[in-house]
Parts: C-alpha cells; structure tokens; sequence
C-alpha cells in the first residue's frame, strides 16, 4: 500500500510539473489544479484572519448514495488579529465532508459465487479501493484539531451568501504561531504596496525575493518566480512556434487559445505575475543565487544526524537558479547529494539536475537507474537485480534430481559424518540486494562518475586557455 502511495505521488508531482512547464496550450488547460500563493491569496481574498481552530459541528446528511455519505458540517474559529479587510471576532464556515463506504456488502456477494481463493483475491481488491480515495481525499486539506493556529483567507459568497474560503484547499493556511509571524509581516508589506495608488511591480517583485530569503515563507517567493520563468520560455518557444506556422501556412489555434487565456486573466484585475520574469536583472539573479548557496548561514535547515532537511521552495530555488546557470551550481549539488538525504527522490531529483548539467551519458544513465528506484521501500528485495555495476550473480550449473547407481563391483561406503561437499555445491548462497543497498551503491558510482567529469572538463577548458 506504502509503495502504491508513493507511486502515486510520483505521477502527481510528474503532471503537476507538466502543467508548471506547458508544451501547447492545450497543455495549459491541465486539470491538476496550481496551489495558491500567498500573493494570489492575497489577491483574491475580501478579508485575511489569524485565527485558531474551535471545534467542528455535525449538521444533517445532504446526500447518500451506494459510494458515500455527504454531511453538512460547521467549522468555528475565533479570529485574534485582522490582517485585511472587515474586522471579526468568529468566523464560521459552512463546509461538507464526505465520507467513503466500505465495501463489506459487496464482498459478501462477490464471494459467494466463487471458489475460496478467488474470493480471497477478489475480497482484497475491493477492501483496497475505498482506503485509496480516502487517502486522495486528505491530501486536499490538513486535518484541524482544536487548538490550531492558522491563517484564513476569506471572500465574499454570491448572491449574498456567507463568506468562505478564498480557496477551498488553500484558503485555510495551518502553521506554528512563530510562522504565523513571519507571514503577518509578509502581509502586511502587500497591505503597504497595494494600498499605493499605482501598485508597483517593482516593489512586488523585491517583496518575492524577501520571501525566498526566509525559510518559513521560502516556497511563496520561489515557486511564484519559477512560475514567471517557465511561462516566460514557454511563450518565447510558443511565438517562435507560431512564427514557423505562419511561414508554412498552418492554423494558429494553440496561440489563439493562448492569447485568449492571457486576456482572461488581465481581466481578472490581478497583478500578471508572468511579468516578474523580464524585470529580474542581473542583482536579483546574484541574490537569489547567494539565498542557495548560502545555506550554510542559516539559511536552511540540517538534521542532528547532519543530514539535509527539506525546506518547502528550495527545490524551487534550486530550479529557479539553475535557469541563468550559475557556475557554482553543480558544486552545491554535489556537496548537498554528499551530505545525504531521508528522501530517495528529493536525491533523484538532484541527480537529475546534475546530470543535465554536465551533460555526460554515464552521470545520466546512472541518475536515470537511481530515480527508477527511489519510490522503493528500503528494505524490499531487488528482484533479478544485482549490485549496481550489473547483473554479477554467478550461475550456478544445475543438478540432475537423480544420481546413477555406482557401477563398481566394491561401491564405496560414503561416510555420514563427513561434510556434504556435493550439497554445498548444489545450494550456493546468492546474497540478495535490498533497494537501500542498491542506491546506496549507484549514488557512491555516481558521485564517482561526476568527479571524473568535472575533471575532464576542467582539463579541457584548461588546455582551450594554454592554447
């Protein structure tokens, strides 16, 4: 079930990443849908609220059906501090929760009509499935126990009805008091340039790299300006792909629809953050850059163990500088995929990026065979695989199931107490390969394979100079 989870989570950070970075336009239209920034949050919210989570009210059921049972429930939260817009004491939200049904009905009915181990099966197919879409169900939004202390983010409802979440995932922010600090302030900078009466995309723009600089708001700033990058490239390739349609008499109806989605959201009346991506000079570039490379200065967190902790945005940083390809990139990814890591493919990824930087076939192949295995449970068995320099199980010749009889007149009388020399020949122990020793044996290679790179192109760029 672990696996199968983190199987999934893989799928979804792959088309979550395909929507970041669209090919088409049609692509744009993903349906997985972005998270919300604290700028969009901001945006789009009529009121901001600190506040902490009371209790949850169960009212009746709105809707029942064969697969679930749809409750309406009231959430109570008692409001500390006004951060934007009408002053509250309370906030209550009118909310629904869906609840998934077991399918002990329907196994009792598979099971009667089949023959004991096929029901078996077919009972652990359909048990599985209700606990799969509750887990899908929890990603959405963070369970609140009383006590909580959070952030709201709140818009009017239509047609005068009560006010609720700005968005239904991330209009409810949950985070430590000392957190919650740090995003007032963030908040109350926004208050400042968005209050002016010309808003300044100038000041926005330093108010993103303000948040990249902190850890507790890090992910707010990086991935809003990666986002303005990647929508940037995609639209220097798209005009680049139209101007080749145009040449060639083909149909413009990707960047039709692309220029209507870009009048959409002028509409919108929100600051087009695709902007940020032009204005970043030179200065910027370097500050963000020295954000990453200085973590050392308490800029990102490490375990007791000595061991990398993840900060949410750093892998954005870190793909956000490797856009304007700093020259001191590859020796930070390096020091950091040395230092190790809990998570397989938070190193994956940094492999990847590696091996894209130096571009050479066997630093990628072998990132490629790391990442293929870094949703693996450490300690399941590598299935026909052996150690990382290949398949090295010696093969063993097989045994005839029986031996002919001694042809001698005077048969020799084997010895019971001596060792079973033909029997330790039929069974040679073949020491199996779990997942963990197997990374661990591809990331030790790799980092091999990364040193003689860099020293081969460190020659070379040497003997270009002496010439």
């Amino acid at each position: 079930m672990l696996r199968f989870l983190f199987s999934a989570g893989a799928v979804f950070i792959l088309v979550f990443s395909m929507c970041l970075l669209p090919q088409t336009a049609s692509a744009r239209r993903c349906p997985v849908k972005e998270p919300e920034t604290l700028l969009s949050l901001y945006q789009n919210s009529e009121a901001i609220y600190v506040a902490t989570f009371d209790k949850t009210v169960e009212g009746e059921v709105i809707e029942s059906n064969d697969d679930y049972t749809s409750v309406a429930i009231s959430k109570y939260f008692t409001i500390s501090s006004t951060l934007k817009g009408e002053n509250r004491k309370f906030f209550i939200l009118e909310d629904r929760d869906y609840r998934y049904k077991t399918a002990t009905q329907e196994v009792e009915v598979l099971t009667d009509k089949e023959e004991p181990e096929a029901a078996e099966e077919q009972t652990e197919t359909v048990e599985q499935e209700p606990q799969v879409l509750v887990e899908e169900e929890e990603v959405d939004s963070a369970e609140l126990k009383n006590g909580d202390t959070l952030l709201l983010f709140v818009k009017n409802g239509e047609d005068g009805e009560a006010p609720t979440l700005t968005d239904y995932r991330d209009g409810i922010k949950k985070m430590p008091t000392e957190k919650i600090g740090v995003y007032e302030a963030r908040i109350n900078d926004l208050n400042s340039i968005f209050s002016a009466k010309k808003v300044s995309e100038a000041r926005i723009l330093d108010w993103l790299i303000r948040c990249a600089e902190d850890p507790a708001t890090r992910w707010e700033g990086t991935f809003e300006l990666l986002r303005s990058v990647r929508n940037q490239k995609w639209r220097e390739e798209a005009e680049q792909g139209r101007k080749e349609r145009v040449e060639s008499g083909s149909p413009n109806d990707e960047i039709a629809a692309a220029d209507e989605e870009e009048q959409q959201s002028e509409e919108s009346g929100n600051v087009d953050a695709d902007i940020f991506a032009k204005m970043l000079d030179a200065n910027h570039k370097q500050t963000l850059a020295n954000i990453l490379l200085n973590f050392g200065s308490g800029g990102h967190a490490v375990k007791d163990s000595g061991k990398d902790e993840y900060v949410p945005g750093d892998r954005e940083l870190i793909q956000l500088v490797a856009q304007w390809g700093d020259p001191r990139l590859i020796a930070f990814l390096i020091d950091r995929i040395r230092a190790g890591s809990d998570d397989a493919s938070d190193t994956a990824e940094k492999m990847q990026m590696v091996a894209e930087i130096l571009k050479n076939e066997s630093v990628s192949d072998i990132a490629e065979k790391y990442s293929q295995t870094a949703y693996e449970d450490d300690d399941d068995t590598v299935e026909g695989k052996a150690p990382a320099d290949g398949p090295n199980i010696p093969e063993v010749e097989p045994v005839p199931d029986t031996v002919p009889p001694d042809q001698s007149e005077n048969p020799v009388k084997e010895d019971p107490a001596a060792p079973d020399a033909k029997g330790s020949e039929e069974k040679p122990e073949i020491k199996k390969v779990t997942y963990k020793e197997l990374r661990t044996e591809l990331l030790q290679k790799f980092l091999a394979e990364c040193d003689k790179a860099i020293a081969e192109r460190d020659s070379a760029k040497s003997g270009n100079l002496n010439r």
